[in-house]
């Protein structure tokens, strides 16, 4: 008796390089660099006619990462910012 898990037969190895390139679509977008980075990795091991869309993700990956480790300044220039947009907010709600 067949696992009911393959029905249609055990996933080849570009099918499943597929379905995990379809899981870091949805990924990315929520900023789940770590678990793109690993369903890429395991992606290319599957199939690796897919190295060059999926050096491409990786990229992108480690591109967003770097961005995350903010530089000391740009995080003082940043709660600036928002410090000053809270202050300019409560004098106008000061003035209704």
């Amino acid at each position: 008796m067949e696992h009911p898990f393959f029905i249609n037969g055990p996933p080849t190895n570009r099918s499943e390089a597929l379905r995990r390139l379809s899981i870091i679509e949805k990924l990315l977008p929520n900023r789940d660099l770590v678990g793109s980075k690993s369903f890429a990795t395991r992606a290319c091991e599957f199939d690796p006619s897919l190295a060059h869309p999926i050096d491409q993700i990786l990229s992108i990956v480690d591109i967003l990462t770097a961005g995350d480790k903010a530089h000391p300044i740009s995080i003082i220039v940043r709660i600036y910012f928002e410090s000053f947009s809270q202050q300019k907010m409560n004098k106008v709600i000061s003035l209704l």
